[in-house]
C-alpha cells in the first residue's frame, strides 16, 4: 500500500487508528501462548509466501510501530546474480526462498502446486522434500538469513512458522544447518523450534492492545457512597481501582 494515510482515516471517522504488522501480531500471540518465550530474547521468523521477522525481549516486542523493521525478506543476498523482487529491488532473500518465487519452478514439475500458504503446507506434507525443486537451495539462503539474525540479536529462542517449517524434515534440515553455521558464535543456550500459526495469531495480536485499553477503563468498581446493608448495619463504600495488567489468554 503506497501513499495511504491513516491520519486521514482518523480525521474522516473521528476514531483513533492503529496499525499492527501481521508478524508483530503473531509475535504477541506466541509470547502469550508460551510464557517461556518471554524469558530473554525471542526471534520469530515467518517463512512462507513472504519472509519477515519480529523480535521481543522479556516479552516486549521491539519497534512494534516501525513499519519496515524486520523486513529481512528484502535483504540483498545475491548481488552477483540478482533476480527481480516484488519490492522493486533485486537479489533479495525472497527471490531465493519465498514461496512466491519458488512456485513457478515447482509448478514446472507439479502444475497443481498451490501458492496459498495453508494449501501449500498440505501439498508439501504429501511430497518428498528432495523432490521439490529448489527447496534445498532455499533452505541454504534461509540458513544464511538466520545466521545473520543470530549475530545481530543473539536470541535465546528462535521460532519459525510457515508452510515450509511445518514439514518436519525441512525444519530439521534448516535447524541442523543453522547450528552448523553459528558454531563459532553460539552462546550455547539458543533454542530453535517450529510452530503452526494460522490467522489466530494475527487476530489476537492485532486486537490485544484495543481490548487491554477498553477493559482497563471498564474494570473499575465504584460502589457509591455509604449504603445500608440488609441487617441495618452501615456498610462503608470503597472505591476499588483495578490497576494490574489485564491478561487475556487468547485461544490455545
Amino acid at each position: 500500500v503506497h501513499d495511504f494515510s491513516f491520519t486521514d482515516v482518523a480525521k474522516d471517522t473521528g476514531l483513533a487508528v492503529a496499525s499492527v504488522k501481521a508478524i508483530d501480531a503473531d509475535c504477541a500471540y506466541i509470547l502469550r501462548r508460551d510464557r517461556s518465550l518471554s524469558t530473554g530474547g525471542t526471534l520469530l521468523v515467518h517463512w512462507g509466501y513472504g519472509i519477515g521477522c519480529s523480535y521481543a525481549v522479556g516479552g516486549k516486542i521491539i519497534h512494534p510501530q516501525a513499519g519496515r523493521f524486520g523486513e529481512i525478506g528484502h535483504w540483498v543476498v545475491d548481488p552477483i546474480d540478482p533476480q527481480p523482487c516484488v519490492c522493486g529491488d533485486s537479489g533479495c532473500l525472497e527471490t531465493r526462498s519465498a514461496l512466491w518465487a519458488l512456485i513457478p519452478m515447482i509448478r514446472e514439475r507439479y502444475p497443481e502446486a498451490p501458492e496459498d500458504e495453508t494449501q501449500f503446507a498440505t501439498f508439501l506434507a504429501a511430497m518428498e522434500p528432495d523432490d521439490v525443486p529448489c527447496l534445498s537451495n532455499a533452505v541454504d539462503y534461509m540458513t544464511l538469513a538466520l545466521r545473520n539474525l543470530y549475530q545481530l540479536f543473539y536470541p535465546d529462542n528462535v521460532v519459525l512458522y510457515g508452510p515450509f517449517t511445518e514439514r518436519g524434515e525441512v525444519f530439521r534440515l534448516l535447524s541442523d544447518r543453522f547450528h552448523q553455521n553459528i558454531a563459532h558464535f553460539d552462546q550455547g543456550n539458543t533454542r530453535i523450534a517450529a510452530q503452526s500459526l494460522k490467522s489466530e495469531g494475527e487476530i489476537f495480536g492485532s486486537t490485544e492492545a484495543f481490548f487491554l485499553e477498553a477493559l482497563r477503563k471498564e474494570l473499575i468498581a465504584d460502589w457509591g457512597q455509604a449504603s445500608r446493608s440488609r441487617d441495618g448495619a452501615t456498610a462503608e463504600s470503597q472505591h476499588h481501582p483495578w490497576s494490574g495488567p489485564v491478561a487475556p489468554t487468547g485461544p490455545t
